[in-house]
C-alpha cells in the first residue's frame, strides 16, 4: 500500500488545454517527496484533484489504498493549499468544522485541540 497512488492521470479546465496528461506517480509511506515544477505547471491542479476538490477526466487515485472520492482516503489525508484564504468571520477550529460537515465526517473536538496544541497553533 502506498500512501499515493496515481495512474493515468489526465485534468484540462478547458478542452484544448490540458493540465495534466497521462500521469503516473507512486508516494510511499515514510518518505519525504516534493513536487517541483514551474508556475502554471499543474502541480496545485494535481493537488486539487487528489484531495477531490476538482475531478479528473481520465485515470485513478489512490490515498492509502482508498479511492481519492471516498470518506476513508478523506480520513487518510489533508489538503493546505498555500494560497487558500481562510473566511476571516470564523475561527481556525469553526473552519475545521465546516470543513469535516461538508465532507460528511465526524469532527473529533479533543483530537483537534491536541493538533492545534502540538503544533502550536491554540490562539489561531
Amino acid at each position: 500500500m502506498e500512501a499515493l497512488s496515481v495512474r493515468d492521470l489526465s485534468f484540462s479546465y478547458a478542452r484544448n488545454h490540458s493540465v495534466i496528461k497521462n500521469l503516473s506517480l507512486s508516494v510511499p509511506f515514510g518518505k519525504i517527496t516534493g513536487l517541483i515544477g514551474p508556475n502554471v505547471s499543474g502541480k496545485s491542479t494535481l493537488m486539487r484533484v487528489a484531495g477531490d476538490l476538482l475531478k479528473s477526466q481520465t485515470g485513478e487515485i489512490r490515498i492509502c489504498d482508498a479511492p481519492n472520492n471516498t470518506k476513508q482516503a478523506k480520513q487518510s489525508s489533508i489538503l493546505l493549499a498555500s494560497n487558500d484564504y481562510l473566511p476571516e468571520f470564523l475561527t481556525g477550529l469553526e473552519y475545521l468544522q465546516f470543513i469535516h460537515k461538508m465532507y460528511g465526517l465526524d469532527c473529533n473536538i479533543a483530537e483537534l485541540e491536541r493538533l492545534f496544541s502540538r503544533y502550536q497553533m491554540e490562539h489561531r
